[in-house]
């Protein structure tokens, strides 16, 4: 998944994920990065949290699911950036009670 980093953090590319990392980007991509891998680690502890078997909670990302229209987590991230991964938080909280 090395290669999705980037646009699952909203960079445009490897180049600008680097620019970020070194600290050579605005205070507005930095926040929406940390927002960004804020959500990514919440939904990972939610999935570990949801399935016993480490290998279906890293599965779920990429299945199609009914609760995104057939989408997968993963994509709805990817084609909505912030928004998608705050709803597939929103939706593991909401599975999680």
């Amino acid at each position: 998944m090395p290669e999705q980093s980037p646009g699952l953090l909203g960079f445009a590319d490897v180049e600008e994920l680097f620019a970020w990392q070194n600290g050579e980007l605005d205070r507005v991509n930095n926040d929406k990065a940390l927002e960004m891998l804020s959500h990514l680690m919440a939904i990972y502890k939610l999935l570990h949290q949801i399935f016993a078997n480490q290998k279906q909670a890293n599965a779920w990302l990429l299945k199609s699911n009914s609760g995104f229209n057939g989408d997968s987590a993963l994509n709805v991230i990817q084609e909505n950036g912030l928004n998608g991964g705050s709803v597939v938080r929103r939706y593991l909280e909401q599975q999680l009670g």
